[in-house]
C-alpha cells in the first residue's frame, strides 16, 4: 500500500521540482539577464532634461524657495522639525514632524544659495549629456531632494517620481551609451589603436535598474487608479471634466466644451473617466504582455501629453513618459536613433512585439523587451 502511495506521489514531486526550477530560473533571468544599456541611457537623457526644465523654470523664484529668507524660511523649517507627533490642543489631527534634510538648511546667504542652485543646474546638464554620469547622477539626486525638502511647498507627485528614477539610474551604467563618457572612451580607444566596440556591452546592472523602474511605474499606476476609486467624482463620472475646467490648472480655455449638448457632455465625461480608470489599473498587469505593450505605451504618451497640455502639468507628464520608456526594448531604441542619425545604416526594422524566445533563453527575460 505504501509503495502504491509513493508511486502516486511521484508525479506531484516531479511537478513541484519542475515548478521550483522554473520559478528560480525565471526569477534569475528576469532580474539578472545582461541587456544593452541603450534604453537606460535614453531614460537618463530624458530624466536629465526634466531636471533641467524644472530648475530653470524655478530659477526666477529660487531665493523665494531655497533662500535664507524664503517663503518657508529657516525658522519655519526649524519649527516643523521640532513638532511632535501628538495632536495639537483642541484638535483631533496629528501633526507629523518634518524629517526632510537639505543642504540649503545650512546656507545662510543669498549668494551661497544661488551658487549651490546653479551648481545643481550644471550637474543636471552633465547628467543629461552623460559627462561623469554616475557622479552627476548622485549630485542631481541629492540636489533634487535637498531642493524639495527645503522649499517644502513645492513638493508634489512629480518630484517623488523623479527622485525614484534618479535613484534607480544610479544602479545601472546609464552613461555607457549616448553620452560624453562613451565618446571619451571611444576617442581614447581610437587614439591608442584599440578596437572600437560597435555597441555598448550588455550589463546585468542595466537590467536590474530597468526592472526597478518598470515595477515602480506599475505600482504608481495601480495605486493611482485604485485611489481614484475613493473619490465621489470618479463614481459620478465628472472627475475628468472638473479637472479640465479648473481655471487654476488649465492653461487652455476649454469653456467651448459647454457648447455640447447635455447628452454629449455626459458621454464624454463618463467615457473619459472609465478610460482613465481602466488604463491606470490595467497598466500594471497588461504592460507585461508583449502584444499589448505598444498600445499601452502609446496610450501612456497620449494620456500624459494630454495632462501636460490641458492641465499645465508639463513636468509631471514628461517624467511619467520617461518612466514608461523603461519598457521599450533596446533594439527599438537603437533602431529609432539609427533612423534619425544614419537612415541608410538602419535598414532592418524591429518588430513591434518581441519574437518568441529561443530554447536557451527563458521567456521571463523577454517580458519587457530588455
Amino acid at each position: 500500500m505504501m509503495q502504491r502511495l509513493l508511486t502516486l506521489l511521484r508525479p506531484v514531486q516531479a511537478y513541484v521540482a519542475q515548478l521550483w526550477k522554473t520559478l528560480t530560473v525565471g526569477w534569475s533571468d528576469f532580474w539578472f539577464t545582461p541587456v544593452d544599456p541603450a534604453t537606460l541611457s535614453v531614460v537618463r537623457i530624458c530624466a536629465g532634461f526634466v531636471v533641467l526644465y524644472i530648475f530653470l523654470s524655478c530659477a526666477p523664484e529660487r531665493l523665494n524657495l531655497i533662500g535664507p529668507n524664503a517663503w518657508i524660511d529657516s525658522q519655519a523649517i526649524g519649527n516643523l522639525q521640532q513638532l511632535g507627533t501628538e495632536s495639537a490642543e483642541g484638535t483631533e489631527e496629528f501633526v507629523a514632524r518634518w524629517w526632510g534634510q537639505s543642504i540649503w538648511n545650512h546656507v545662510h546667504s543669498e549668494a551661497a544659495a544661488s551658487a549651490l542652485y546653479w551648481g545643481l543646474v550644471a550637474a543636471a546638464f552633465c547628467f543629461m549629456v552623460g559627462c561623469f554620469s554616475r557622479t552627476a547622477n548622485l549630485l542631481v539626486l541629492v540636489g533634487h531632494l535637498s531642493f524639495v525638502h527645503r522649499s517644502y511647498v513645492a513638493w508634489f507627485g512629480m518630484d517623488s517620481i523623479l527622485a525614484m528614477i534618479l535613484l534607480y539610474l544610479l544602479i545601472g551604467p546609464s552613461g555607457q551609451a549616448y553620452s560624453v563618457d562613451r565618446w571619451i572612451r571611444n576617442w581614447r580607444a581610437k587614439k591608442s589603436d584599440s578596437p572600437l566596440p560597435e555597441t555598448s556591452e550588455d550589463s546585468w546592472l542595466a537590467n536590474v535598474s530597468l526592472r526597478m523602474i518598470q515595477i515602480h511605474m506599475c505600482v504608481i499606476y495601480l495605486c493611482s487608479g485604485l485611489a481614484k476609486l475613493q473619490g465621489e467624482t470618479w463614481w459620478d463620472g465628472t472627475a475628468v471634466l472638473r479637472s479640465l475646467m479648473g481655471y487654476e490648472l488649465a492653461p487652455v480655455d476649454l469653456r467651448w466644451l459647454g457648447n455640447f449638448s447635455d447628452v454629449q457632455l455626459e458621454w464624454f465625461s463618463s467615457l473619459s473617466v472609465v478610460a482613465t480608470l481602466v488604463f491606470e489599473i490595467g497598466f500594471a498587469f497588461l504592460i507585461w504582455n508583449r502584444l499589448l505593450r505598444p498600445l499601452l505605451l502609446v496610450g501612456a504618451i497620449g494620456l500624459h501629453m494630454g495632462i501636460a497640455t490641458l492641465m499645465g502639468l508639463i513636468g509631471f507628464g514628461l517624467i511619467m513618459i520617461t518612466g514608461c520608456l523603461a519598457f521599450v526594448a533596446p533594439s527599438s531604441i537603437r533602431w529609432v536613433i539609427g533612423v534619425l542619425t544614419e537612415p541608410k545604416a538602419a535598414s532592418t526594422e524591429p518588430a513591434l512585439t518581441e519574437t518568441a524566445p529561443t530554447e536557451d533563453v527563458d521567456a521571463s527575460a523577454e517580458l519587457s523587451g530588455v
